[in-house]
C-alpha cells in the first residue's frame, strides 16, 4: 500500500475480489478512515467484528473496535467512543493502543479524578504493567503536562531499564518541559541504540541556536517519522517561549524537513 496516498491504496484494494478476510477489511477500513469516508470505514470495521474470531482477537476484535471508537470520537460521540475503547481494552488489557485510548477518553469524559479511579481499578483487576504507565505518560504529555508525563515514564523505565523506547519518551517529556539540556543529554545517551533519538539532539540544538553535525543512516521517510514526535512534544508544551523559539528557528531545518513550517502552522 501507499502510506502517503490513501486514495491510490483504495484504488488497488477495490480492484481485488471483494473478499471478507479480516486483513483485507481492516486495510480497506483504514484507508477509508484516512480519506474521511467514515461510513464506509465503519461498515468494514463492523464486518470484521462479525467474522469468526481469530486466535489473538486483534483483527476481529481489538483493532476494529478501536477504529469504531476513533470514528465515534470524530463525530463528537465521546460516550460511545469510551464504551468501544473499553470493550477493546477488555479483550486485550495490555494492548498499548487500547490502553492509550482508554486513558485519554477517561480523562476527557470523567476528568482527572475519573482517570485516577481508572488507574486504581485497572491495577486492582490486572495488576500494574509497563503499558499502563506509558499510556498515562503519553496522555499527560499530549495534554500539556510534561512533568507528570516524565514521572510516568520514569516509573516505567525503572521497571524496564533496558527499554530505550521509554527513555526516548522521557527525553521528549524533558524537552516539552523546557529542560532542553537534560533532554539533549538523554537523547544523545541512547542515540546509538535508537537512531530516532538523534532527531531530539538536532531539535535541541536548533532551539538553543547551536550548529548540529549529525550523520544518521535513515531515509527521508524514516527521518520524518522520527522527527514528528519531537516537534509534537514542543507543540503541546506549556512553555510558550519554547514554542516561539522553535518556530523562529525552524527555517534552518527546512532543507531537510520542507513540511515543517506548514506543520507548525497547522
Amino acid at each position: 500500500m501507499y502510506p502517503d496516498d490513501p486514495a491510490r491504496s483504495l484504488e488497488i484494494l477495490n480492484r481485488w475480489p471483494q473478499e471478507k478476510s479480516a486483513p483485507y477489511l481492516m486495510a480497506r477500513a483504514g484507508e477509508y478512515e484516512k480519506t474521511a469516508r467514515l461510513s464506509l470505514a465503519m461498515a468494514d470495521y463492523r464486518a470484521c467484528l462479525h467474522l469468526p474470531r481469530a486466535r489473538d482477537q486483534q483483527l476481529t476484535g481489538v483493532r476494529p473496535l478501536l477504529g469504531l471508537s476513533r470514528i465515534a470520537m470524530m463525530a463528537g460521540r465521546q460516550a460511545d467512543a469510551y464504551k468501544l475503547a473499553k470493550k477493546a481494552m477488555e479483550k486485550s488489557p495490555r494492548d498499548p493502543e487500547a490502553l492509550f485510548a482508554m486513558v485519554s477518553l477517561t480523562r476527557l469524559t470523567k476528568g482527572q479524578q475519573g482517570l485516577k479511579k481508572f488507574r486504581r481499578d485497572y491495577e486492582d483487576k490486572y495488576g500494574w504493567c509497563t503499558e499502563l504507565s506509558v499510556a498515562l505518560g503519553d496522555d499527560a504529555l499530549m495534554s500539556g503536562f510534561p512533568h507528570r508525563a516524565y514521572g510516568c515514564f520514569m516509573h516505567a523505565s525503572r521497571k524496564n531499564p533496558d527499554d530505550v523506547s521509554i527513555k526516548l519518551r522521557m527525553a521528549q517529556a524533558l524537552l516539552s518541559d523546557n529542560r532542553i539540556s537534560s533532554a539533549a543529554e538523554l537523547a544523545l545517551s541512547i542515540s546509538r541504540q535508537l537512531p530516532a533519538a538523534w532527531m531530539g539532539v538536532l531539535l535541541c540544538d536548533l532551539i538553543e541556536g547551536r550548529d548540529s553535525r549529525i550523520d544518521v543512516d535513515m531515509d527521508q521517510q524514516q527521518l520524518d517519522k522520527a522527527m514528528r514526535p519531537w516537534i509534537d512534544a514542543v507543540r503541546v508544551s506549556p512553555h510558550e517561549k519554547l514554542k516561539q523559539t522553535m518556530a523562529a528557528n525552524a527555517p534552518a531545518l527546512m532543507h531537510v524537513f520542507p513540511w515543517l513550517s506548514a506543520y507548525l502552522a497547522a
